[in-house]
């Protein structure tokens, strides 16, 4: 088999090339103000294509991350895919300004590490801190879907996580439509679009990007994360696409409970892959059995469902009571606990509680007695 892959040419040994001087003429430096409102504060990322700067808006005094290109890319298909999706854990879009006649894309900062910065320093997570992350990136990939998008690039360079833990999704920048035809150039010619070890097979062969694509990198991105390391990187492009496409998934000894979402994700045929239903029933952690008599106990001394007037909350609605004189109960106020006095009729009507009255109704006003 012949894979037809895009490979940056390499620079002659002496002299500057003309990428080089390009990228050199583009890049600013801190304190450089664009679209006379974003400040450029600290490089803090570098993709193949686009340097990403933390930035100040100096208009609405906030923080912002400016993806800003290295050459003149077409960047309308990624604004326009990225401003698709509205999701809290999907990186948006605020604008689009020019630099000395490149693009810069402005977009959310979220201030934290990637995922594979993590994996750097730590090597590998926990199930369960994996199992939270992948909660809320199988949440992204949702809400992408359902805009009718297909990312295409999930990695771990891809997902950004706050110092709370919140994840988000970034880089759409070889994104396509679910069930079009493909936007990217290198796509359209059959060549490997990605990141060789996270992308699925079927994207391997030439298939159109489809949303289960998106979940066979969601579970080479969980194995990565318990076990260090994608399941079927290789030394070398063409042996990692080939184990892609032929070779068996290997165990994921370290996944836990995990396990098999992981097997389930990497299955080779995108048919068979679960459903974003089924991913989230096995990434929330099951709740611990009780024993028969311990849901017996809970249900004897749960409270009765407190009802309001079919009117409203704060309908008048007038009811009379006969209540005995009660001595010595202990019972704690709101679950039952009377007041002591004489047995005679009282007038309640539902409406706001004073201070003084027992909570055992709420929102009962007394009238003509003492009231429970």
């Amino acid at each position: 088999m012949t894979f037809r892959c895009r490979i940056r040419p390499t620079r002659p040994p002496s002299g500057t090339s003309r990428t080089h001087a390009a990228d050199t003429a583009l890049v600013p430096r801190c304190g450089v103000l664009l679209g006379d409102r974003y400040r450029l504060a600290k490089r803090v990322g570098r993709g193949a294509t686009a340097d990403v700067w933390r930035a100040h808006d100096e208009l609405l005094d906030r923080d912002v991350a400016i993806k800003l290109f290295r050459a003149h890319n077409p960047i309308d298909a990624e604004t326009r895919l990225t401003t698709r999706v509205r999701d809290p854990h999907v990186v948006a879009v605020h604008d689009l300004v020019l630099h000395r006649g490149y693009a810069c894309l402005v977009m959310d900062y979220h201030p934290g590490v990637s995922l594979a910065e993590l994996l750097r320093d730590r090597h590998r997570l926990p199930p369960s801190a994996v199992a939270a992350l992948g909660l809320q990136l199988s949440a992204a990939l949702e809400a992408v879907h359902a805009a009718g998008v297909v990312h295409c690039d999930v990695k771990p360079a891809n997902l950004m996580i706050a110092d709370n833990g919140r994840l988000a999704l970034t880089d759409f920048g070889i994104a396509e439509l679910s069930g079009g035809e493909p936007a990217h150039p290198a796509r359209r010619t059959g060549h490997v679009v990605g990141s060789p070890a996270y992308t699925a097979p079927e994207l391997v062969l030439g298939g159109p990007p489809r949303p289960a694509s998106d979940l066979w990198s969601l579970g080479t991105v969980l194995f990565a994360a318990v076990q260090g390391r994608p399941p079927f990187l290789h030394e070398g492009l063409v042996p990692t696409l080939t184990a892609v496409l032929n070779d068996p998934l290997p165990p994921a000894s370290r996944a836990g409970r995990l396990r098999p979402l992981v097997e389930q994700l990497l299955i080779k045929n995108p048919a068979a892959r679960p459903s974003p239903a089924a991913i989230r029933s096995m990434l929330i952690e099951p709740t611990p059995r009780r024993s028969r008599a311990r849901r017996m106990c809970a249900l004897r001394h749960r409270p009765s469902p407190r009802t309001h007037p079919p009117g409203g909350r704060h309908e008048h609605v007038e009811v009379r009571l006969d209540l005995p004189p009660v001595h010595g109960d202990r019972r704690r106020p709101g679950h039952g606990a009377r007041v002591r006095g004489p047995r005679r009729p009282v007038t309640v009507t539902a409406g706001a509680t004073p201070s003084g009255v027992d909570n055992q109704m709420p929102g009962v006003v007394a009238r003509g007695g003492r009231a429970a």
